[in-house]
């Protein structure tokens, strides 16, 4: 889940409320992942979804134009910076 910081812990105490005896862990990864936001306007936007490879996701935000959100690794993420 992507969200601003300030409502990181409100939302991760709400939805440890609906854990129960489930064996789901709620954690913060916010120290290890990054996020990078990319447009390239001279190429064909692609479907939305996600896709994984190579430890990075790659979510198209539009149907219409070439932009995407890249969650990765911080080490895997600096490559694509």
């Amino acid at each position: 889940m992507v969200l601003p910081e300030e409502l990181l812990e409100p939302v991760k105490k709400r939805l440890q409320m609906y854990v129960l005896r489930s064996d789901v862990t709620i954690t913060d990864s916010s120290g290890n992942l990054c996020l990078i936001g990319l447009c390239h306007p001279a190429t064909q936007a692609a479907p939305l979804f996600a896709t994984t490879q190579q430890e990075v996701i790659t979510v198209n935000l539009s149907a219409t134009q070439s932009r995407c959100l890249v969650i990765a690794e911080t080490d895997i993420a600096m490559p694509v910076v």
